[in-house]
């Protein structure tokens, strides 16, 4: 249990750390970057933005937990009292939203793409994932949600991400656009680390470990993204990698 805590804490230290340094440095250089290549650039650190607050609440509050005894940690507050590592767990789960309708938009702009019917089912599919976060079922005043909740309210997340990845995929291959091929594939990545942790670690505490190369896929495409979206001398040439 103590190796796997230290294991967490330090790398939730770094990937905080990493992505927020990122993120200030692409609201750095977006000003200076060519008309051509803004709105897609904007997009994108607005993307991981709302993904790294999210993951902020997430995993200080786990790390505060920690360091108070415990994932079941309840500070007081207002005259009760509040299960930190649950309120993490849900505004990531707001903000990751938000991330994959970022990314839809990124995916649209990107083929010059018209509001087609797919465009607007993957925005319902966050319409009605919000919903769902709503009843008391969730139990967000647990670190561990409820496995049929959790897997009920992650499939429509799970048609959003996919459906994401899938229309960049078929997009992407038509133009051999590397960029998105490899934003495809590690969006998938992500899918395949987050499922098996989702109806089991209730029972396998360990296989939380599986968010840790999640997490990695999310760091990669925020890297490769920026290196492509922010690099210097940037042209309306360098379309394709």
């Amino acid at each position: 249990m103590t190796v796997r805590m230290w294991t967490e804490i330090v790398f939730d230290l770094f990937y905080l750390s990493t992505i927020w340094t990122l993120v200030a440095i692409m609201t750095y250089k977006l000003p200076r970057l060519p008309r051509e290549i803004y709105r897609l650039a904007h997009l994108f650190r607005t993307a991981f933005f709302f993904l790294v607050l999210g993951d902020t609440g997430l995993l200080g509050s786990r790390i505060i937990a920690y360091a108070a005894g415990g994932l079941a940690y309840r500070p007081a507050f207002l005259g009760g009292s509040i299960h930190l590592a649950g309120l993490g767990l849900l505004s990531t789960s707001i903000t990751v939203t938000i991330f994959y309708l970022c990314f839809l938009e990124i995916w649209r702009r990107r083929y010059s793409k018209p509001f087609t019917a797919w465009y607007y089912i993957l925005v319902a599919a966050a319409v009605v994932r919000f919903i769902v976060m709503i009843p008391p079922q969730n139990h967000w005043e647990s670190h561990i949600a409820p496995v049929g909740w959790s897997i009920f309210r992650n499939i429509f997340l799970t048609i959003q991400g996919l459906g994401v990845a899938i229309l960049m995929w078929i997009d992407a291959r038509k133009v051999n656009d590397r960029l998105f091929l490899i934003f495809s594939v590690l969006i998938v990545v992500s899918y395949v680390c987050m499922w098996p942790v989702i109806p089991l670690y209730h029972r396998i505490p360990w296989i939380g470990m599986m968010m840790l190369p999640k997490t990695v896929a999310y760091m990669a495409i925020a890297f490769i993204g920026y290196a492509y979206f922010f690099k210097d001398n940037k042209t309306v040439d360098d379309k394709l990698i």
